[in-house]
């Protein structure tokens, strides 16, 4: 490892963190910095720009982690078949308990619709949006279009495999055009790249899966990890759309669009996990079982999402607004 550290001049005591599934960690203590050397999972195409959006959010004020360039004027290097970045470290963790979330949601709802502002004003010349991925923004929705329903060879396929027939109309009719797009996350929420101190954020991390998208699939994703979905938390869902609408780019009536993304990103998991289950492939997981477990949760979110009527989030913010 050290040898790899050589790359940035770096040298110093370093701990292995636990391994994660799309990068594996070491904690870099070089006198009185901490650094976090990566190795990334993901293709080498995504690094760069992944690089840049890191180092504008850390440039303009926000708590994400700086990627260290190398000698050689890279922010990536390749050993051994592999890349590898350096990043600054950032304090905090992944794990929070739901009731330290829910008494935190606002100020947690606060700095996702910050985090979207920024990346939607960002000079879009700061990244060269170079790659398919990065620029389309209907990328990942084509993705999902275009997987074979025969992946799915589990319980409950053929009701799935008509619930996507219906989601494919949705897609088709959906006014892509009129919604807010810009560079999105992925894949944030909590207990999902944002680290946190005492029920305070104290940074996102993860931005190499950074692509131009939509602004309703991170929100989708932020409610899917928050369990922020479903009818019986209707006050708490009202709270958290209301605060982020006042902070993010997206316009209200965009809302009515949004369980449309909650969807995509159930058939997202589903699609996911099948494939996995299919092609014997545990990478990332720890054996095939979690796979089971995450296609079934998969299956589970899409149930409920599909129970909650359409104009259901849209009904909710209006309520609220006719009452102001």
């Amino acid at each position: 490892m050290q040898q790899i550290l050589s790359n940035w001049g770096v040298e110093g005591e370093i701990k292995e963190f636990p391994e994660g599934f799309e990068s594996q960690n070491w904690l870099v203590e070089s006198g009185s910095r901490r650094y976090v050397l990566r190795r990334i999972l993901l293709p080498e195409e995504v690094l760069d720009d992944g690089a840049k959006v890191y180092n504008y959010l850390y440039e303009v004020g926000l708590n994400v982690p700086a990627t260290i360039m190398t000698r050689q004027k890279r922010f990536w290097i390749k050993h051994e078949g592999s890349a590898y970045v350096l990043q600054t470290f950032i304090e905090g963790s992944e794990d929070i308990d739901p009731k330290t979330f829910f008494q935190n949601l606002t100020g947690f709802t606060q700095l996702f619709g910050v985090l979207h502002r920024t990346l939607y004003e960002a000079d879009k010349r700061t990244w060269k949006n170079t790659r398919e991925g990065f620029t389309n923004p209907d990328i990942l929705l084509e993705q999902i279009l275009d997987v074979n329903p025969m992946w799915l060879l589990l319980p409950q396929d053929e009701r799935i495999r008509t619930q996507f027939e219906t989601w494919k109309d949705e897609y088709e009719h959906l006014p892509k055009k009129k919604l807010t797009r810009g560079v999105i996350h992925g894949d944030l929420g909590p207990r999902a790249n944002i680290l946190h101190i005492d029920g305070q954020i104290s940074g996102f991390i993860d931005f190499f899966g950074a692509h131009f998208g939509y602004y309703l699939y991170d929100l989708a994703t932020f409610m899917m990890y928050a369990n922020l979905y479903h009818k019986e938390v209707e006050k708490v869902t009202r709270g958290f759309l209301l605060t982020y609408l006042d902070t993010a780019p997206v316009r209200r009536k965009e809302i009515k669009h949004l369980r449309f993304f909650l969807k995509t990103r159930a058939f997202l998991q589903i699609m996911l996990f099948s494939k996995r289950i299919h092609d014997g492939n545990t990478q990332g997981v720890s054996d095939n079982g979690d796979n089971i477990k995450g296609y079934e949760e998969g299956v589970s979110f899409l149930n409920r999402v599909n129970e909650i009527p359409e104009d259901h989030y849209w009904n909710l913010i209006e309520d609220s607004y006719s009452i102001i």
